[in-house]
């Protein structure tokens, strides 16, 4: 009996020393980090972020980073989740936070961080279409959201070499990332990344691209293919529903059957709204519909904020 309680106190201080020792091995940044983002708010760790000395991490893939760094943007992606009110708007205040958070993980790098940088910046698009839907005659509120989102430009080749060592399908398909052409889109940049078998890289236009499958499934191509759409959004949708709205246009205009008056009120317009990289070659009516169907067709909007929050 004695022999057993021996074993019993020598198996608790072992799982004691295991716990402090981990602890201790913590840097001084994850349990920084940790304390600030523990049960805050975005306005809160906006302004941390913003005025402290110890930088954000980058955070890399789940299946590369440290346990305490995707515990940490997971952390921060409930508190994210549990402030935002789709049936509400963003205050200004508000609006600046999850800017300032976006743009402090986008600076930061690292896969995880690129994710919720994304999905932040889409919460902010929800948004702002939700407003320009309702503000057709008080538009400067959303003209100002607009102006400040200034959502990082995609490099494609860059961006995938960066995400090789988080996606070990793509970590197979370096030497293919180099083959990709400026003037190459989305589509075939997915057919030129080949698996060494011949068949096509291990992702498809229809796979899960929430915040939740993404983390758990690091796919660089995916989250490529994610950014691009929140850019093609910020940069040409939303900037061109707001160039329309100042030159006059009304939503009758807006009519896929006849798209005479809506050619005839963007003929000036000096803005280059081309996205090449997903094949949009022209502003079309449906890009402004699209921003609109964002906040209004159930359907569409349930879609778009799963792909942020879920």
């Amino acid at each position: 009996m004695k022999n057993y309680y021996q074993i019993c106190l020598w198996l608790l201080f072992a799982i004691f020393s295991s716990v402090v020792r981990a602890q201790a091995e913590l840097p001084k940044e994850a349990a920084f980090w940790q304390q600030m983002v523990a049960g805050s708010s975005p306005v809160k760790i906006a302004m941390v972020m913003r005025e402290s000395i110890s930088p954000w991490p980058k955070i890399e893939a789940v299946n590369i980073a440290p346990k305490w760094k995707i515990d940490l943007i997971m952390q921060l992606h409930a508190i994210i989740r549990q402030s935002f009110n789709q049936n509400a708007t963003l205050q200004p205040e508000e609006t600046n936070a999850y800017l300032q958070i976006a743009d402090v993980l986008s600076k930061a790098d690292g896969y995880s961080n690129i994710l919720l940088a994304d999905s932040i910046y889409k919460l902010v698009i929800f948004d702002a279409a939700k407003k320009m839907a309702n503000s057709f005659d008080n538009i400067k509120s959303v003209e100002s959201v607009i102006t400040r989102m200034t959502v990082p430009t995609l490099k494609v080749k860059d961006r995938l070499k960066s995400f090789a060592n988080d996606d070990p399908n793509l970590l197979q398909r370096v030497s293919a990332i180099d083959e990709i052409e400026d003037s190459d889109n989305l589509y075939v940049i997915s057919q030129k990344l080949l698996s060494t078998n011949g068949r096509e890289y291990v992702w498809t236009w229809s796979e899960d691209l929430t915040f939740s499958h993404l983390i758990a499934n690091p796919s660089g191509l995916g989250l490529t293919f994610r950014i691009a759409q929140t850019e093609m959004l910020a940069s040409v949708s939303l900037k061109a529903f707001l160039e329309f709205i100042k030159q006059g246009g009304t939503l009758s205009e807006l009519d896929p059957a006849d798209v005479t008056r809506f050619k005839k009120r963007m003929s000036n317009s000096n803005s280059d709204y081309r996205y090449p990289l997903l094949g949009k070659r022209r502003l079309s009516v449906d890009d402004l519909l699209g921003v609109l169907e964002i906040s209004t067709d159930l359907n569409t909007k349930r879609a778009f904020l799963r792909t942020a929050l879920e």
